[in-house]
């Protein structure tokens, strides 16, 4: 049997959580943001390669960059509203555009790795969550 909470999937152990789910319930914390396991191992849990002590979450230094980026992107979506401005639909992170209504400083994506958070704040600010299609149809409309 498995932890009850979203996402989490480790093995029971009491009241049909994990044992870090457990303790949060038990002293009244957030359950949601993710569980960091110790990795005895030290071999990344998504492709089982060494990490080598980089990386981090388990991960070995490359997936944890794409996890550490698809997890700011998921927030960033989620502050602009979870769905698309235009069409009004929810999809998966990868379908989701940052559009910029104002003047555009740099592309969000390649900010991802190159500025700070705050720096991607300030220019996610700028921007409203389209889908891609949406995107699309707008930028074509301009022509």
């Amino acid at each position: 049997m498995t932890c009850s909470v979203e996402n989490c999937g480790t093995k029971v152990l009491a009241k049909g959580m994990c044992n870090a789910h457990y303790i949060r319930a038990r002293r009244g914390k957030d359950l949601a943001p993710p569980v960091q396991y110790f990795n005895a191992a030290k071999t990344c849990i998504e492709c089982g390669e060494p990490t080598n002590g980089k990386g981090g979450h388990g991960r070995c230094a490359a997936h944890y960059k794409l996890h550490k980026r698809l997890t700011f992107k998921q927030q960033l979506i989620d502050m602009l509203g979870g769905k698309c401005h235009m069409c009004q639909g929810q999809f998966h992170h990868a379908a989701f555009d940052f559009h910029h209504n104002e003047d555009k400083v740099e592309n969000i994506s390649s900010m991802f790795d190159s500025k700070s958070k705050t720096e991607v704040l300030k220019e996610v600010k700028k921007c409203t969550l389209l889908c891609a299609n949406c995107h699309r149809i707008h930028h074509a409309r301009k022509l």
